[in-house]
């Protein structure tokens, strides 16, 4: 079972210990020293090769989102702009029609 409540205190080991055992207090090195130390090697792989890759999933996913929104938007104003040209085609049929009837009505009253 984990750890419940917190998190592990960073202890000193070995070497670690002895050299700041060793060393004056009022050194500022000896500060950071240990700190940089605590760094573990998982969380250093995270650092160099997970965050990368999760950046670029990212970008990846945006890119798609956004090509999304264009496809979309592209077949919408297609498809209206077919329908509108079917629409304004077949009046214009309508209106042919008409009009050729209408010459041929005037034809046969004038005979």
């Amino acid at each position: 079972m984990g750890r419940v409540v917190g998190r592990k205190r960073a202890t000193l080991k070995g070497k670690q210990q002895a050299a700041a055992a060793g060393s004056p207090s009022g050194d500022a090195g000896s500060a950071e020293q240990p700190q940089r130390q605590t760094e573990t090697v998982h969380r250093r792989n995270v650092h160099l090769f997970a965050q990368p890759v999760i950046l670029a999933f990212h970008v990846v996913r945006f890119v798609a989102f956004q090509l999304w929104l264009l496809l979309s938007l592209v077949c919408r104003v297609g498809s209206t702009v077919v329908a509108n040209r079917a629409q304004t085609d077949a009046d214009a049929d309508v209106l042919q029609t008409a009009a050729t009837g209408e010459t041929a009505i005037r034809r046969q009253i004038d005979r």
